[in-house]
């Protein structure tokens, strides 16, 4: 008699997204997630029309953009920055957002970053 497996794998063993990824990683350190924090999102374009363009419909909606030469790429780059309280939901949003101006553009968005200090990061792997 064989047995049959789940339709959906355990809890523990779901994929998570990249988005999440993040957010587990800064929930293992003593940031604290429920104040906004700088957070920096980057788009790429294959030109430095569709990176300007870009950055202005994000200045539109409360983003500080810088766009630029990306290093070692003939590509352009469009980094816009906010401060964000660092939930699932509201980042989803964001990249929502961010996937389709990007689209708009001619361009990807390639996720965000946030920054953490020392104090932060306490509480991580590896880290005193």
């Amino acid at each position: 008699m064989s047995r049959r497996l789940p339709d959906k794998p355990r809890k523990e063993f779901r994929p998570v997204g990249p988005d999440q990824a993040v957010l587990n990683l800064l929930s293992q350190s003593s940031a604290d997630l429920k104040r906004k924090r700088p957070t920096t999102f980057w788009l790429y374009f294959p030109t430095r029309k569709g990176a300007k363009g870009a950055g202005k419909k994000l200045a539109e909606l409360g983003f500080s953009c810088e766009c630029e030469k990306s290093a070692g790429s003939k590509k352009w780059l469009c980094l816009a920055s906010r401060d964000v309280v660092p939930r699932i939901g509201e980042i989803l949003s964001i990249r929502r957002t961010m996937d389709r101006i990007a689209a708009e553009f001619g361009g990807m968005y390639d996720g965000w970053e946030t920054g953490m200090s020392d104090e932060d990061a306490k509480g991580l792997p590896g880290v005193e």
